[in-house]
C-alpha cells in the first residue's frame, strides 16, 4: 500500500510519510508498510539495517549528530565531521557501502534554538565547509535546524530543508506557513503509542493524519519528496 497522497488544496503536491527514531527500525518493519522512509542516525546505522529497509522497498534518510549544537563551534568542525562521515562510508567504516544515488544528501542536525549573538553565522561555516566536502564525494547537503537557521542556508545554497518537531524555535512555524514550499521535510512531535499529526493550519494544505503505533517511539515526518534519500 501506497503512503503517498495529494495534500488538500495541491493537486500537484504529493506527501510522502516517514519516521526518525534513534534505534534500529529493523524489528519493527512489519508495522510500517504505509510509510515511505525512515530518517536515521549515522552513529546508529549500519548497512544491514539499510539492506533490511531497501529489501521492504523503502528509503533512508541519513542523520549526522554528534552533540545537539555541534555546528555552533564553525567550519573547522563542519570540514572534520565532513571528513569523518566520508570515512564511515569507505572500506572498514560502519557505514560501508552505502553511497549516494542521484540527488542523496546528509542532514547535518542543529539540535537547539541559540540565543547567542552571531550563532547563525558560525553555523552557516559549518555547513559550509561539511558542504565542501561532501560535495567532492557525489554527496549533497540538507539541514536540520530551526526555521531561521535554514531561511539562511537557503540563501547558501543547501539541498535540502528539514524543520524540526520543536515548533517554537526561532522561525519554525513561520517557515513551514510559507506557500510555495520552502521544506521538503517536517518533523513532529515524539509519539510512544501513535497519534494525530500535523494538527489543522500547521502545513498550508496539508490535513491531519493518523500515525499507527508500531511498538516503539518515533517522531512523525512529511515530504515533498524522496530526493534527497538513499
Amino acid at each position: 500500500m501506497s503512503a503517498q497522497m495529494t495534500s488538500t488544496g495541491s493537486s500537484s503536491m504529493v506527501i510522502l510519510r516517514g519516521i526518525d527514531l534513534d534505534t534500529s527500525i529493523e524489528p519493527y518493519l512489519a508495522k510500517c508498510e504505509e510509510f515511505d522512509f525512515f530518517m536515521r542516525y549515522c552513529k546508529n546505522y549500519s548497512p544491514e539495517e539499510h539492506a533490511a529497509i531497501k529489501a521492504r522497498g523503502k528509503h533512508t534518510g541519513l542523520i549526522w549528530e554528534t552533540t545537539a549544537d555541534r555546528a555552533l563551534q564553525g567550519g573547522a568542525a563542519g570540514t572534520y565531521d565532513g571528513n569523518a562521515f566520508i570515512a564511515m562510508c569507505s572500506p572498514g567504516g560502519r557505514l560501508e557501502g552505502i553511497v549516494p544515488t542521484g540527488k542523496s544528501a546528509l542532514f547535518p542536525a542543529l539540535d537547539d534554538s541559540p540565543s547567542s549573538e552571531g550563532w547563525m553565522n558560525v553555523a552557516g561555516n559549518y555547513w559550509y565547509m561539511m558542504d565542501t566536502v561532501l560535495f567532492k564525494h557525489s554527496w549533497l547537503i540538507g539541514a536540520y535546524a530551526p526555521g531561521v537557521m535554514l531561511d539562511q542556508l537557503i540563501e547558501q545554497k543547501v539541498n535540502y530543508c528539514w524543520v524540526p518537531g520543536a515548533m517554537g524555535w526561532e522561525g519554525s512555524r513561520s517557515f513551514v506557513a510559507v506557500t510555495p514550499p520552502k521544506w521538503d521535510i517536517i518533523q513532529g512531535p515524539p509519539m510512544a503509542h501513535g497519534g494525530t499529526w500535523p494538527p489543522a493550519g500547521l502545513v498550508p494544505g496539508v490535513e491531519p493524519m493518523e500515525w499507527p503505533d508500531i511498538g516503539v517511539e518515533y517522531d512523525p515526518n512529511i515530504a515533498r519528496s524522496l530526493d534527497w534519500a538513499l
